[in-house]
């Protein structure tokens, strides 16, 4: 968790062009707002957050705090200015039309921003945040020359989590064919992908990487030093010790910029920074007899989903790690007084093939089992596919629904049970479709979603809606007639009642009358 000991305040400023009026530009402050804090010199570089799907302007407090404490205590030549943007807590994940209104706005905001500084914007995402500022290159009217440093946290940028519509499948093909066909000019473009690993149930670690890529420097947070830990998607904002990492890199960044005549690229600098914490040099042989006090295990993967829990035990203090084919290292985390390390392949490795380090005293003691953790290998295949396993529950929930209904009709019988949760099953395999017993008409629409399942999953979704409409609206509108009838029988009923009743209390009267007359 980060604090801070200043009142906050959230500045607005005008964006040129804004058409949309619930969004907003603020500048984060901390204490005193005046003319003098909030001057502009030449050392000063602007910062400008953007928050995901449901978040706020609010959200750039952790790093903000973090980054204006850490300079002025260290007298440092140079002062950071953090913006945000405010998307009045949309839900941007509903549809791909959201992320490009979305990212309008970010151009129009970069644009006011650089007007008044005379350095590049610095860029930090959230979420479907950092995935806007990602999608910038394929911006029509974006200049690729004001784009130097970003930083996104638990963004997905290779995949959508969940696909909402087209749009947002469009939105994420234009932005991979940017920085393919512009690759040339973002080669100084310094790209920081953070996740958060197996407490992220929303973003995965493969989703905020692209497989192949060398624009984007991947750091999953279970694998900084320091961090070694999983951090879920809300808590990868305030997370303490992964956000002092982030600034140390935005330090470094501000150090270059200020003291160069012609400071670096921002991706040499990300290269460097991430260089001098890399494991490469720790693969080798060795022995706790030996000065070097280390012994490496090699360890290998003989599935993409195999999961290893390396337990370590041991009457001096010993660190164990295990390091991966691509430099990222994994630390164990102390359980009374046995070390424990689960081990997996967070996303796919040309190779396949780790090794487990163990450094402590000359002459330590200690006793290492490696075992698979079959439990483990399925809760990450979860929560690694938490789109697949969300449409997967929502077919279930919907054949059950509609076969629930189907099945309180009168003249829609089924023979048993059994063959009840077997009609379920086949509308869940056939994505959401009705099985082919129903209607002729209906049977025809289900065809043409099987025949575009494989081809467009899309239009089959749409196939599936309007096959869902029409057979609801067919037996429901037989419901709601046979409930007119019903109704309209009562109350002829009813009036047939009430007249005969009138009736005879009218006959009633009248002879009365005629008694009393006689």
């Amino acid at each position: 968790m980060t604090y801070m000991w200043r009142y906050i305040s959230l500045v607005p400023f005008n964006v040129d062009g804004n058409d949309v009026s619930r969004y907003g530009l603020y500048r984060y402050m901390e204490g005193f707002v005046n003319e003098k804090t909030m001057a502009i010199s030449h050392d000063h570089i602007p910062v400008l957050f953007v928050p995901g799907s449901g978040g706020s302007a609010k959200q750039v407090r952790s790093v903000a705090s973090i980054m204006m404490n850490k300079t002025e205590m260290t007298s440092a030549p140079f002062r950071m200015h953090f913006y945000a943007v405010d998307f009045d807590e949309e839900l941007s994940f509903l549809s791909g039309s959201i992320l490009n209104r979305q990212r309008d706005f970010v151009v129009r905001a970069i644009s006011t921003i650089q007007k008044m500084y005379s350095r590049k914007v610095v860029l930090i995402g959230h979420s479907l945040g950092g995935t806007v500022l990602h999608a910038l290159p394929a911006h029509p009217r974006f200049s690729i020359s004001n784009m130097g440093l970003v930083i996104i946290l638990a963004s997905p940028i290779s995949a959508p989590p969940i696909v909402m519509d087209e749009a947002m499948v469009s939105f994420y093909e234009s932005m991979q064919r940017a920085w393919v066909s512009r690759n040339d000019e973002l080669r100084h473009v310094g790209l920081v992908s953070y996740s958060g690993g197996s407490k992220d149930f929303q973003v995965p670690d493969h989703l905020a990487t692209i497989h192949g890529s060398h624009h984007i420097v991947h750091r999953p947070s279970w694998s900084i030093r320091g961090v070694d830990t999983p951090v879920d998607h809300l808590c990868i904002l305030w997370c303490n010790q992964l956000t002092r990492h982030s600034t140390r890199i935005l330090y470094d960044y501000g150090i270059e910029e200020v003291s160069k005549d012609v400071p670096r690229p921002a991706n040499a600098l990300v290269q460097e920074f991430f260089h001098e914490e890399s494991h490469a040099n720790a693969n080798g042989s060795g022995s706790l007899k030996d000065a070097n006090s280390k012994k490496f295990y090699e360890l290998e993967f003989i599935s993409p989903y195999m999961v290893y829990t390396a337990l370590l035990e041991s009457p001096c203090d010993m660190s164990m790690l295990f390091i991966y084919p691509n430099t990222l290292a994994r630390s164990a985390t102390a359980k009374e007084s046995v070390k424990v390390m689960t081990i997996d392949l967070p996303y796919e490795l040309s190779s396949s093939v780790g090794h487990i380090a163990l450094e402590g005293k000359t002459g330590c003691d200690f006793d290492l089992t490696v075992k698979p953790d079959v439990f483990y290998a399925w809760y990450l295949l979860l929560i690694s596919n938490v789109n697949v396993v969300a449409q997967f529950t929502f077919s279930v929930l919907v054949a059950l629904t509609l076969l629930e209904k189907l099945k309180s009709f009168d003249r829609i019988r089924f023979r048993s049970r059994l063959g009840y949760y077997i009609n379920c099953g086949i509308a869940v395999l056939l994505f959401r479709a009705i099985p082919l017993c129903l209607k002729v008409c209906n049977a025809a629409l289900t065809l043409v979603v099987i025949l575009l399942v494989p081809v467009n999953p899309y239009l089959a979704n749409a196939a599936i809606a309007l096959l869902i409409a029409l057979f609801s609206q067919e037996f429901l509108s037989a419901k709601s007639k046979e409930i007119r009838e019903k109704r309209n029988t009562i109350y002829l009923a009813k009036y047939d009642y009430l007249f005969r009743k009138e009736t005879e209390e009218l006959d009633t009267g009248s002879r009365s009358l005629t008694e009393t007359c006689e």
